[in-house]
Protein backbone atom coordinates (compact mmCIF):
# COMPACT_ATOMS: atom_id res chain seq x y z
CA UNK A 1 0.00 0.00 0.00
CA UNK A 2 0.99 3.41 -0.72
CA UNK A 3 2.19 5.30 2.44
CA UNK A 4 -0.63 8.37 1.83
CA UNK A 5 -3.17 5.81 1.88
CA UNK A 6 -2.16 4.56 5.43
CA UNK A 7 -1.55 7.85 6.98
CA UNK A 8 -5.38 8.46 7.63
CA UNK A 9 -5.71 5.63 10.19
CA UNK A 10 -3.02 6.49 12.54
CA UNK A 11 -4.65 7.69 15.32
CA UNK A 12 -2.28 9.00 17.60
CA UNK A 13 1.72 10.20 17.61
CA UNK A 14 4.07 8.07 14.94
CA UNK A 15 5.87 4.54 16.67
CA UNK A 16 5.95 0.84 15.01
CA UNK A 17 2.57 -0.07 16.88
CA UNK A 18 0.62 2.66 16.29
CA UNK A 19 2.06 2.21 12.01
CA UNK A 20 1.02 -1.37 12.89
CA UNK A 21 -2.47 -0.49 13.41
CA UNK A 22 -3.19 1.65 10.89
CA UNK A 23 -1.83 -0.85 8.46
CA UNK A 24 -4.16 -3.44 9.67
CA UNK A 25 -6.75 -0.69 9.66
CA UNK A 26 -6.52 0.28 6.31
CA UNK A 27 -5.76 -2.59 4.43
CA UNK A 28 -9.45 -4.16 5.78
CA UNK A 29 -10.81 -1.13 3.68
CA UNK A 30 -12.96 -2.54 0.66
CA UNK A 31 -11.93 0.15 -1.81
CA UNK A 32 -8.24 -0.01 -0.79
CA UNK A 33 -5.90 -0.35 -3.53
CA UNK A 34 -2.65 -2.16 -3.62
CA UNK A 35 0.77 -1.45 -5.25
CA UNK A 36 1.96 -4.14 -7.73
CA UNK A 37 5.32 -5.84 -6.98
CA UNK A 38 7.63 -5.61 -9.28
CA UNK A 39 9.86 -8.30 -11.07
CA UNK A 40 13.03 -8.60 -11.09
CA UNK A 41 13.24 -8.01 -14.42
CA UNK A 42 11.03 -4.58 -13.91
CA UNK A 43 13.37 -3.51 -11.38
CA UNK A 44 16.18 -4.06 -13.73
CA UNK A 45 14.52 -1.86 -16.67
CA UNK A 46 13.42 0.77 -13.70
CA UNK A 47 17.53 1.55 -12.47
CA UNK A 48 18.74 1.94 -16.51
CA UNK A 49 15.94 4.38 -16.76
CA UNK A 50 16.92 5.98 -13.75
CA UNK A 51 20.26 6.24 -14.17
CA UNK A 52 20.19 7.34 -17.76
CA UNK A 53 17.63 10.15 -16.49
CA UNK A 54 20.01 11.41 -13.62
CA UNK A 55 23.04 11.42 -16.19
CA UNK A 56 20.51 13.71 -19.23
CA UNK A 57 20.29 15.98 -16.50
CA UNK A 58 23.80 16.30 -15.71
CA UNK A 59 24.22 16.63 -18.98
CA UNK A 60 21.67 19.73 -19.42
CA UNK A 61 23.43 20.95 -16.12
CA UNK A 62 26.90 20.43 -18.00
CA UNK A 63 25.67 22.44 -21.22
CA UNK A 64 24.02 24.96 -19.18
CA UNK A 65 27.48 25.83 -17.25
CA UNK A 66 29.60 25.86 -20.38
CA UNK A 67 27.29 27.79 -22.41
CA UNK A 68 26.82 30.65 -19.36
CA UNK A 69 30.61 30.29 -18.90
CA UNK A 70 31.41 31.45 -22.82
CA UNK A 71 28.22 33.89 -22.12
CA UNK A 72 30.95 36.10 -19.67
CA UNK A 73 33.28 36.07 -21.82
CA UNK A 74 30.98 37.41 -25.09
CA UNK A 75 30.25 34.05 -26.92
CA UNK A 76 26.86 32.98 -27.33
CA UNK A 77 26.27 29.15 -28.41
CA UNK A 78 23.24 27.35 -29.47
CA UNK A 79 21.34 24.87 -26.29
CA UNK A 80 21.32 22.25 -29.00
CA UNK A 81 24.23 19.61 -27.75
CA UNK A 82 25.59 19.01 -31.31
CA UNK A 83 26.22 22.91 -31.82
CA UNK A 84 27.69 23.66 -28.70
CA UNK A 85 30.41 20.61 -28.68
CA UNK A 86 30.91 21.86 -32.60
CA UNK A 87 31.62 25.41 -31.69
CA UNK A 88 34.12 24.14 -28.35
CA UNK A 89 36.40 22.83 -31.24
CA UNK A 90 36.23 25.68 -32.94
CA UNK A 91 36.54 28.68 -29.90
CA UNK A 92 39.77 25.81 -28.69
CA UNK A 93 41.23 25.97 -31.97
CA UNK A 94 40.94 29.86 -32.35
CA UNK A 95 43.52 31.58 -30.34
CA UNK A 96 42.17 34.91 -31.54
CA UNK A 97 39.33 34.59 -29.31
CA UNK A 98 40.06 36.56 -26.76
CA UNK A 99 39.95 34.32 -23.87
CA UNK A 100 43.01 33.28 -21.46
CA UNK A 101 45.17 30.52 -21.19
CA UNK A 102 43.38 29.50 -17.57
CA UNK A 103 40.37 29.49 -19.28
CA UNK A 104 41.34 27.50 -21.67
CA UNK A 105 42.19 24.64 -19.36
CA UNK A 106 39.41 24.64 -17.89
CA UNK A 107 37.21 24.31 -21.26
CA UNK A 108 38.59 21.58 -22.20
CA UNK A 109 38.03 20.05 -18.69
CA UNK A 110 34.21 20.62 -19.29
CA UNK A 111 34.39 19.38 -23.30
CA UNK A 112 35.61 15.91 -21.72
CA UNK A 113 33.32 16.14 -18.74
CA UNK A 114 30.74 16.86 -21.89
CA UNK A 115 31.88 14.05 -23.78
CA UNK A 116 31.91 11.41 -21.32
CA UNK A 117 27.84 11.81 -20.60
CA UNK A 118 27.20 11.83 -24.14
CA UNK A 119 29.13 8.68 -23.74
CA UNK A 120 27.07 6.93 -20.98
CA UNK A 121 23.93 8.37 -22.26
CA UNK A 122 24.90 6.69 -25.85
CA UNK A 123 25.83 3.42 -23.85
CA UNK A 124 22.06 3.61 -21.71
CA UNK A 125 20.46 4.09 -25.01
CA UNK A 126 21.95 1.03 -26.56
CA UNK A 127 20.75 -0.87 -23.72
CA UNK A 128 17.16 -0.22 -23.65
CA UNK A 129 17.08 -0.30 -27.45
CA UNK A 130 19.10 -3.63 -26.84
CA UNK A 131 15.81 -4.69 -24.09
CA UNK A 132 13.03 -3.19 -26.30
CA UNK A 133 13.96 -5.52 -28.78
CA UNK A 134 14.34 -8.43 -26.70
CA UNK A 135 11.12 -8.29 -24.84
CA UNK A 136 7.95 -9.25 -26.45
CA UNK A 137 5.86 -6.43 -24.41
CA UNK A 138 7.81 -3.98 -25.88
CA UNK A 139 8.05 -5.03 -29.31
CA UNK A 140 4.08 -4.88 -29.18
CA UNK A 141 3.87 -1.52 -27.67
CA UNK A 142 6.12 -0.22 -30.30
CA UNK A 143 3.89 -0.80 -32.63
CA UNK A 144 1.92 2.06 -31.39
CA UNK A 145 2.40 5.10 -33.68
CA UNK A 146 4.81 7.42 -31.15
CA UNK A 147 6.17 4.99 -29.04
CA UNK A 148 9.62 3.80 -29.33
CA UNK A 149 12.00 1.91 -27.23
CA UNK A 150 12.38 4.37 -24.41
CA UNK A 151 8.67 4.66 -23.69
CA UNK A 152 7.77 1.01 -24.48
CA UNK A 153 10.66 -0.40 -21.77
CA UNK A 154 9.54 3.01 -19.11
CA UNK A 155 5.84 1.72 -19.68
CA UNK A 156 7.03 -2.37 -18.77
CA UNK A 157 8.62 -0.50 -15.95
CA UNK A 158 5.56 1.21 -14.48
CA UNK A 159 2.91 -1.12 -15.05
CA UNK A 160 4.30 -4.77 -15.60
CA UNK A 161 1.69 -6.60 -17.73
CA UNK A 162 -1.22 -4.20 -16.55
CA UNK A 163 -3.49 -6.85 -15.11
CA UNK A 164 -3.47 -4.61 -12.15
CA UNK A 165 -5.88 -1.93 -13.86
CA UNK A 166 -9.87 -3.06 -14.49
CA UNK A 167 -9.99 -0.23 -16.92
CA UNK A 168 -7.64 2.07 -19.29
CA UNK A 169 -8.44 5.08 -17.38
CA UNK A 170 -7.30 3.29 -13.77
CA UNK A 171 -3.67 3.06 -15.75
CA UNK A 172 -4.28 6.94 -16.95
CA UNK A 173 -4.25 7.83 -13.72
CA UNK A 174 -1.34 5.35 -12.91
CA UNK A 175 0.54 7.38 -15.58
CA UNK A 176 -0.92 10.99 -14.33
CA UNK A 177 -2.42 11.75 -17.19
CA UNK A 178 -6.49 11.86 -16.18
CA UNK A 179 -9.46 14.90 -16.68
CA UNK A 180 -9.96 17.04 -13.76
CA UNK A 181 -13.45 17.54 -12.47
CA UNK A 182 -14.59 20.74 -11.55
CA UNK A 183 -18.07 20.22 -11.06
CA UNK A 184 -19.87 17.38 -10.47
CA UNK A 185 -20.92 14.89 -13.33
CA UNK A 186 -18.89 16.59 -15.25
CA UNK A 187 -15.57 16.92 -16.42
CA UNK A 188 -14.24 19.00 -18.51
CA UNK A 189 -10.97 17.67 -20.05
CA UNK A 190 -9.22 20.57 -21.46
CA UNK A 191 -7.62 20.88 -18.47
CA UNK A 192 -5.03 18.09 -18.00
CA UNK A 193 -2.37 17.52 -15.03
CA UNK A 194 0.46 15.70 -14.72
CA UNK A 195 1.56 14.74 -11.26
CA UNK A 196 4.86 14.27 -10.26
CA UNK A 197 6.33 10.71 -11.06
CA UNK A 198 9.22 9.13 -11.74
CA UNK A 199 11.52 9.21 -14.40
CA UNK A 200 10.33 6.13 -15.71
CA UNK A 201 7.06 7.19 -15.96
CA UNK A 202 7.00 10.73 -16.79
CA UNK A 203 6.27 10.30 -20.90
CA UNK A 204 2.54 10.11 -21.10
CA UNK A 205 1.64 13.08 -22.53
CA UNK A 206 4.47 13.13 -25.21
CA UNK A 207 3.27 10.07 -26.07
CA UNK A 208 -0.32 10.72 -26.89
CA UNK A 209 0.91 13.93 -28.27
CA UNK A 210 2.99 12.00 -30.46
CA UNK A 211 0.11 9.82 -31.51
CA UNK A 212 -1.98 12.67 -32.30
CA UNK A 213 1.13 14.01 -34.99
CA UNK A 214 0.59 11.07 -36.04
CA UNK A 215 -3.06 10.15 -36.58
CA UNK A 216 -3.51 13.86 -37.57
CA UNK A 217 -1.96 12.84 -41.16
CA UNK A 218 -2.58 9.16 -41.89
CA UNK A 219 -6.39 8.39 -40.72
CA UNK A 220 -8.10 11.74 -37.78
CA UNK A 221 -11.27 10.10 -38.08
CA UNK A 222 -10.22 6.06 -37.24
CA UNK A 223 -8.85 7.87 -34.11
CA UNK A 224 -12.66 9.68 -33.49
CA UNK A 225 -10.36 13.28 -32.44
CA UNK A 226 -10.89 15.10 -36.11
CA UNK A 227 -13.55 17.36 -33.79
CA UNK A 228 -11.82 17.48 -30.86
CA UNK A 229 -8.78 18.78 -32.46
CA UNK A 230 -10.22 21.88 -33.73
CA UNK A 231 -11.11 22.94 -30.22
CA UNK A 232 -7.62 21.96 -28.20
CA UNK A 233 -4.82 19.52 -28.68
CA UNK A 234 -5.27 18.36 -24.90
CA UNK A 235 -8.81 17.46 -25.60
CA UNK A 236 -7.53 15.32 -28.62
CA UNK A 237 -4.67 14.04 -26.23
CA UNK A 238 -7.15 12.78 -23.57
CA UNK A 239 -9.42 11.15 -26.54
CA UNK A 240 -6.00 9.03 -28.00
CA UNK A 241 -5.80 8.21 -24.11
CA UNK A 242 -8.89 6.41 -23.67
CA UNK A 243 -8.29 4.25 -26.56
Amino acid sequence: MAPQFVTPYVKSNKNDANDAEAICEAVARPTMRFVAIKSIAQQDIQAVHRIRSELVHQRTAKVNQIRGLLAEYGTVVSRRIDVLEHALLLILEDAGKGLTADFRVLLEGLQQDLATLNGRVDDLDKTIKSLATSHTDAKRLQQIPGIGPIIATALICAIGDGKQFKRGRDMAARLGLTPRQHQENLINIRFLFKRKLPASTCFPIAVFRQSFCFAKFFNPHRYGISRAAKKSSNIADAAIEKL
